[in-house]
């Protein structure tokens, strides 16, 4: 597919066909996000690929955030997303963790590190769109990131975040982007 094409129509997928991602298709997407630059050739990025019991585990912890109903109203509103994204994650087939390692010194590069990681999650989004995937670019396992880690057992890494991946149930319109000239600056 053509690049501008891609750029275009990639879109944060939330509703999932019930259809398997075949393992040479994740590898791709990993492969991308292999390939992202890295401030420093850091590549400070290690990805886990969960389906099945231990995705579902992981939406579940999500969801457990709110231990009550009415328990979104003592907890800041930016985190009732996490029970929404915990659905989509449901829905999806596969769920890739987007992890940092803990290391000597590493704070003083986590600016940088979250920088390159990004740059990693892109990729694997731009990839996932042009092999006819889609995805969604995930921040809400934050509010839970310890239990997850522990559930999996990854207590030497920081979950940075998430990336939601199968076959689009829907083709959600673009969303509404600022003008070039809004955001730009000439000097």
């Amino acid at each position: 597919m053509d690049f501008n094409l891609v750029l275009k129509k990639r879109r944060s997928i939330r509703m999932y066909k019930d259809a398997a991602v075949s393992d040479e298709l994740i590898e791709k997407v990993l492969e991308a996000g292999r390939l992202a630059p890295s401030a420093k050739n850091g590549q400070p990025w290690t990805f886990a690929v969960l389906s099945k019991d231990k995705k579902d585990k992981v939406a579940a912890i999500m969801k457990g955030y709110f231990p009550e109903k009415g328990m979104e109203d003592f907890t800041p509103r930016y985190a009732v997303t996490s029970k929404y994204t915990a659905r989509t994650i449901l829905h999806a087939p596969v769920l890739i963790l987007i992890l940092r390692k803990y290391a000597p010194f590493g704070e003083l590069l986590k600016y940088t590190d979250l920088l390159s990681i990004g740059a990693a999650i892109e990729n694997m989004c731009l990839q996932a769109a042009d092999l006819g995937l889609g995805s969604l670019w995930i921040r809400d396992t934050c509010y839970t990131e310890e239990l997850i880690m522990n559930y999996l057992g990854l207590q030497e890494y920081e979950l940075v975040s998430a990336l939601a991946l199968g076959y689009a149930a829907n083709d959600p319109s673009p969303v509404a982007r600022k003008a070039l000239d809004e955001m730009t600056l000439r000097l």
